[in-house]
């Protein structure tokens, strides 16, 4: 763990996604984001759901134009961030019964708000952090482009 923090201290970025998330914020790397686990009652399959992007933009998120953009709830961990953390929300979920766009989910208010991406810096890296899965069944080539750019999202004919 030690080496993995350096790397990101040094310049490093980390990409967590759904349980992984929770490594960076036990080892005190993310002061101010939580994660915590939803009820029993949540159940997300496949489900496509309505985020907004609430921050500045970063280069974690090149490919995503406007305001508003689909996303696939990939994860049963839960972030939060405090207003004080040194944490940038750069996609939340909106939420609600129109939040849902497509696919199966009970308990949507309980994303409702939630970070969907969260930047988290550490010395001069970042930690990425999604609640979303960026490459669900491949979506960087299909209709719902990927927060994280990859080879074949930005390669042109």
């Amino acid at each position: 763990m030690l080496e993995l923090r350096s790397f990101v201290e040094q310049g490093g970025t980390l990409i967590t996604l759904g349980a992984a998330s929770e490594v960076p914020v036990a080892y005190g790397w993310t002061p101010g984001v939580t994660v915590s686990k939803p009820s029993s009652a949540f159940r997300a399959i496949g489900p496509i759901v309505a985020a907004t992007i609430t921050g500045a933009r970063q280069p974690a998120l090149l490919r995503l134009h406007g305001r508003d953009h689909p996303g696939q709830v990939a994860t049963a961990t839960l972030y939060a961030v405090a207003p004080t953390a040194g944490a940038d929300v750069l996609l939340r979920f909106q939420g609600g019964p129109e939040g849902l766009l497509s696919g199966e989910l009970n308990g949507i208010e309980e994303i409702s708000g939630r970070p969907a991406i969260i930047r988290a810096p550490l010395g001069q890296g970042q930690i990425l952090m999604f609640a979303t899965n960026p490459m669900f069944r491949h979506q960087n080539i299909g209709g719902v482009p990927p927060a994280v750019p990859t080879r074949s999202s930005t390669t042109r004919s």
